[in-house]
């Protein structure tokens, strides 16, 4: 996900990553599936195959591998046996060895869409996204209904941010499959993550997808970023609430809701649902990192202290603590200790503006007007945009 601009309370707050690896879930619930209608369809004898089917129902991707790679050593020309071990070798991430199966298959079949689309989502993993959409591209030549290519061809897109072309592929999907979740889903990263983002049109594919899917968390997680960045914080709740009911140990969903009530100045409320974001992973500086600016914003800096000390105990060179930790002594008003925490944070990372924006205020609350007019210059340029009003406000130019 992009980055996203900054509380002002919170400078490392709003980590509200997607879960934007949409190409792996469809192709969890789509492989098997896949699989057996293209068995079927070439009128092979279903038994032959069964015990690999059972084998990648259970996930045992590297077992029917080796079941299928026996099938491929007893007749090489057998296109199915080639394409269910190429799909066992992608499942395992082995996608140079998938490619070359799915080669042999089509060099056997060579009318079938299927090996393409799967192919495709082997290159993509491997980041090669051209190749990836010449397969997708020639998936659907051979076939114009095949939704899956649709869909993975727009992710593909989206990760080359060619968001466009994304939301068209994502269309032909929806006209192809109306029922299909997936390219609501990834039609609503498509608007959120765009150069111009539209969010409401991506809160509108978030809630067509989990309309067709109840259970899909990454729509609601997403859904919920949304809202908190529109500032509609009641509405990202209950986005997270109901990811919480589905999977209740997903920490990211009670990291958010921490952000959602610290942004309404629900601090306590903030905290506990920091704490048990940290009780699933007791390792994410993020979250220790917005805890402390809670327990800041509380003025309870000692607690603030000991949550910054502990993120840093964990990542030594993690910036946003050590410009958290500037915030919290610039609140007890040791500037010098602020400056020198600032700064080591805006030299760890020379890209967050929140460091910059953080040392103009300390140089201004110390009366060094020119430091602080240096340093809010530094981010305004960088985009922080209450870095900017400070400037129009006091007629100074960046």
């Amino acid at each position: 996900m992009k980055n996203r601009k900054k509380a002002r309370n919170l400078p490392a707050s709003k980590k509200l990553t997607q879960k934007g690896d949409t190409q792996k879930k469809a192709w969890t619930e789509k492989a098997i599936e896949y699989q057996k209608s293209y068995f079927v369809d070439t009128n092979r004898q279903s038994l032959r195959y069964e015990p690999g089917f059972v084998l990648f129902e259970k996930r045992k991707y590297a077992e029917a591998g080796r079941f299928f790679q026996k099938l491929v050593d007893a007749d090489p020309n057998d296109a199915v046996a080639c394409f269910l071990l190429a799909n066992a070798y992608s499942r395992s991430q082995r996608y140079p060895q998938a490619i070359r199966y799915f080669e042999k298959s089509i060099a056997l079949l060579p009318d079938r869409s299927e090996p393409y689309t799967n192919m495709g989502f082997a290159y993509d993993c491997l980041e090669d996204y051209q190749q990836a959409i010449r397969c997708f591209e020639k998936a659907v030549a051979i076939n114009p209904k095949d939704a899956k290519a649709y869909n993975n061809m727009g992710i593909t897109c989206n990760k080359q941010e060619d968001y466009t072309k994304a939301i068209q592929c994502f269309e032909k999907a929806i006209v192809i499959d109306p029922n299909y979740a997936e390219p609501y889903y990834n039609m609503g990263l498509s608007y959120q993550n765009a150069k111009n983002p539209r969010p409401w049109e991506a809160i509108r594919c978030y809630q067509k997808a989990v309309a067709l899917d109840p259970n899909h968390v990454e729509a609601y997680y997403n859904m919920g970023t949304v809202y908190v960045e529109r500032q509609q914080y009641e509405q990202a709740i209950r986005c997270f609430e109901k990811i919480l009911v589905i999977e209740p140990t997903m920490s990211e969903a009670y990291h958010n809701m921490g952000i959602a009530y610290a942004e309404q100045q629900d601090y306590p409320q903030a905290i506990q649902y920091f704490e048990k974001a940290l009780a699933i992973s007791p390792n994410d500086v993020v979250t220790y990192n917005n805890m402390g600016m809670a327990y800041r914003s509380q003025q309870d800096y000692p607690k603030a202290i000991e949550c910054l000390q502990k993120a840093l105990a964990i990542s030594p060179n993690n910036a946003d603590a050590h410009i958290c930790m500037g915030y919290v002594y610039a609140d007890l008003g040791e500037h010098l200790q602020a400056v020198e925490w600032m700064k080591k944070g805006i030299q760890t990372d020379t890209s967050n503006m929140s460091g910059y924006e953080g040392l103009a205020k300390v140089y201004e609350d110390a009366g060094d007007k020119p430091s602080a007019v240096e340093y809010y210059r530094i981010a305004a340029r960088g985009g922080w945009e209450s870095a900017q009003q400070w400037l129009r406000t006091h007629r100074y130019k960046w």
